[in-house]
C-alpha cells in the first residue's frame, strides 16, 4: 500500500545529502521517500543540514508516487498542519502506553485492545478521552476490559483545551444589514468578535484540534446559511 499524493505523512529522516534527504514513511512500513532540497524550505536552502537531520521525525506533503519512489515536500507543510499531525502523534503514544499499563494489568493483548478503539474512533487516545468525559460505554471493548482501561485513563488524562480560530468576512446590504449581521452571529459554543467590518474573528474550543476544526466549520456554515439567506455575502476560512 502506497500514499496518494496530497496526503500528508509523518517521515523519519535516513539520509541526508547535499541535494536532498532519503525518508521513511512512518505510517507505511517499507516505503521510501526522497525529499529534494528545493523543497526543504520556503526560501533558499545554503547548508541542507542546517534544516534537516538524519533521525529527525518530520511531516511532509507527498507530491509524487510512482513505482520508484515517493516525492516529498517539507516546505508545503503550513505551520497549523503541522501543529495537528505532530499532537495526534502524541496522543497516540500516550494511548499506547495507557493501554499498555491496563492490558499488563488484565493479561490481554494491547494490541488487541488498540485494534477494538480503531474500529470506532481515528485515535485510541480519542476513545481514551471520551471516556473520561462521558464514561466507560464509550469504550467498544468488552466489559471486564472496559472498566479497567476506563479508570487507567481517567487516572492519567486531564481534558486538554485546544482553540481554533477564523476570520469570517460578512457582509449583508439594506437597512437590516446590521441587525441579521449581530443575530447571525450570536452563536453558542464559539466566540466572535470584530476586527473591523466587514471582518470578525471567531474562536471555538474542544478537547482536541480535529474536534475543534469539525465545529468551527459546522457553525460557520449555520452562520453563513442564516446571511445567504437574508441576500448577504459570506466567506470564512480557519487560520494556521
Amino acid at each position: 500500500m502506497k500514499p496518494k499524493v496530497g496526503e500528508y505523512v509523518l517521515v523519519k529522516i535516513t539520509k541526508v545529502l547535499p541535494y536532498g534527504a532519503f525518508a521513511e514513511l512512518l505510517d507505511y512500513p517499507g516505503i521510501k521517500g526522497f525529499i529534494h532540497i528545493s523543497e526543504i524550505a520556503s526560501f533558499w536552502v545554503k547548508n541542507i543540514r542546517s534544516h534537516v537531520k538524519e533521525g529527525q521525525i518530520r511531516v511532509a506533503k507527498v507530491m509524487k508516487v510512482d513505482e520508484r519512489a515517493v516525492n516529498l515536500s517539507l516546505r508545503r507543510v503550513s505551520k497549523g498542519m503541522r501543529k495537528r499531525i505532530l499532537e495526534d502523534l502524541k496522543r497516540r503514544k500516550k494511548a499506547q502506553a495507557l493501554i499498555e499499563k491496563a492490558a499488563k494489568e488484565l493479561g490481554a493483548d494491547p494490541g488487541e485492545i488498540i485494534s477494538r478503539l480503531e474500529e470506532k474512533y481515528d485515535n485510541p487516545y480519542d476513545a481514551l478521552e471520551e471516556a473520561v468525559l462521558s464514561g466507560p460505554q464509550a469504550l467498544p471493548l468488552p466489559k471486564e476490559w472496559r472498566e479497567v482501561v476506563y479508570r487507567v485513563a481517567k487516572e492519567n488524562i486531564e481534558i486538554p483545551v485546544r482553540v481554533v480560530k477564523g476570520e469570517l468576512v460578512v457582509r449583508v446590504p439594506g437597512p437590516r444589514g446590521v441587525e441579521v449581521i449581530r443575530e447571525a452571529l450570536s452563536v453558542e459554543d464559539a466566540e466572535v468578535y470584530t476586527v473591523g467590518a466587514p471582518r470578525y474573528m471567531m474562536e471555538v474550543k474542544a478537547p482536541d484540534y480535529k474536534e475543534a476544526e469539525r465545529k468551527f466549520r459546522e457553525i460557520a456554515e449555520k452562520i453563513g446559511q442564516k446571511i445567504r439567506k437574508a441576500g448577504g455575502e459570506f466567506e470564512y476560512r480557519i487560520l494556521d
